[in-house]
């Protein structure tokens, strides 16, 4: 025979602290996976292609997805985790005052800038691209920075060097920051405020209420 059940549901500010703990503890569980902490920095207009647009680097598209960029990425605990993208570099295009304005505290992009803008004035038709080996990675690694010269001499050997050190050193920074915005993304006060904006209900314990 059919009855009838009633169930009292929470807003999340509602609850106590232990169910509110459960509560996050529920949202995390469902989200895993989800990379919206990423899009601000990886998508096309996003701060990896604005910042690397200033050290002379235009990303490229994916071959398939035009409208996103050809950035790959796996993170944040397993061995072989870690960023490379795909792209081209351009001595004409590096302007690294503008990159110390957009990041005026962060020296590891300022000593990126300096590094690239040194190239670019040894090297005034320098080009170099990355060259994507066969890789189940996704760090650095996985692909070969090249720097090569139109009409003047041959980058030497230190230059090639620090060229792949400095194009594989911006690939780490964006990995650190792709992780520093997940570990954002996962706060107590973060995930509660997205709780709270998706307006969801539990029961007193914390249990998500559907």
């Amino acid at each position: 025979m059919p009855r009838v059940i009633e169930t009292t549901v929470y807003k999340f500010d509602e609850l106590n602290d232990k169910a509110k703990a459960k509560a996050r503890d529920w949202f995390r569980q469902i989200s895993a996976g989800d990379n919206d902490f990423a899009d601000h920095l990886t998508c096309k207009g996003g701060e990896f292609e604005t910042f690397a647009g200033y050290l002379g680097w235009t990303i490229d598209p994916r071959k398939q997805g035009k409208h996103e960029l050809a950035i790959y990425w796996s993170g944040f605990s397993s061995q072989g985790d870690g960023l490379h993208f795909v792209g081209k570099w351009n001595a004409n295009n590096v302007d690294a005052t503008k990159l110390k304005e957009a990041a005026p505290k962060d020296q590891e992009l300022h000593r990126l800038a300096d590094t690239f803008a040194r190239l670019a004035h040894d090297y005034r038709f320098g080009v170099g691209n990355l060259e994507e080996r066969h890789s189940r990675y996704s760090h650095e690694f996985a692909v070969h920075p090249v720097l090569w010269v139109e009409h003047e001499e041959e980058p030497n050997d230190n230059d090639q060097e620090g060229f792949r050190d400095a194009a594989r050193s911006l690939m780490r920074w964006m990995y650190r920051s792709l992780e520093e915005s997940y570990e954002a993304s996962q706060e107590d006060s973060n995930v509660a405020e997205v709780i709270r904006i998706n307006e969801y209900e539990f029961t007193e314990a914390g249990i998500r209420f559907e």
